[in-house]
């Protein structure tokens, strides 16, 4: 399975203001590409908590695991899965599922966890023409400095950019 961080950022590496705020401050075009890579059923979305609290109900057509460590404390959510397990029995679940991509969709701890663990074979990196001046960076202090391969870059609209990475977890 392809575990791929999929996250949207400031010239200056911050996620959003708060831990409240939703993805609103990113453009159409960031919200186009997200849509576009996770549909289409071969994936699985895993967020944390907190992501999980600015998009409730989940995402159409989706399925998404959020991270907590109390899951019987939410209410059942078409296409949406609570669990409390250790990520390598979710993963582990998930690919016993059919799923072939994990796409790591924040925030910021869950994006920590998974490069801290090894369990990022890419990351998709929208960087939007804006700086914050306070807010949540993208991530926490690693166990060790981690180099990264760039795969591609483009343009999504006329000023934000994406950026493709291969890890050295991918094996490739």
């Amino acid at each position: 399975m392809r575990k791929i961080i999929i996250a949207a950022v400031t010239v200056n590496g911050y996620l959003s203001h708060s831990e409240t705020e939703s993805s609103h401050w990113t453009s159409k075009a960031d919200k186009r590409f997200f849509r576009e890579a996770t549909s289409g059923g071969r994936g699985v979305i895993i967020v944390g908590r907190k992501t999980y609290e600015t998009i409730p109900g989940g995402l159409p057509g989706r399925q998404m695991v959020v991270l907590t460590t109390q899951p019987k404390c939410f209410p059942n959510t078409p296409g949406v899965v609570f669990r409390s397990d250790p990520v390598e029995i979710i993963l582990t679940d998930m690919e016993a599922k059919g799923y072939t991509e994990s796409w790591i969709a924040g925030g910021r701890q869950v994006y920590t966890l998974f490069l801290r663990k090894g369990y990022v074979d890419e990351i998709y990196l929208t960087v939007e023409p804006v700086l914050f001046d306070r807010g949540i960076p993208f991530l926490s202090e690693l166990a060790q400095d981690t180099p990264l391969s760039l795969i591609s870059q483009r343009l999504l609209d006329d000023q934000t950019v994406l950026l493709h990475y291969r890890t050295p977890f991918s094996g490739g």
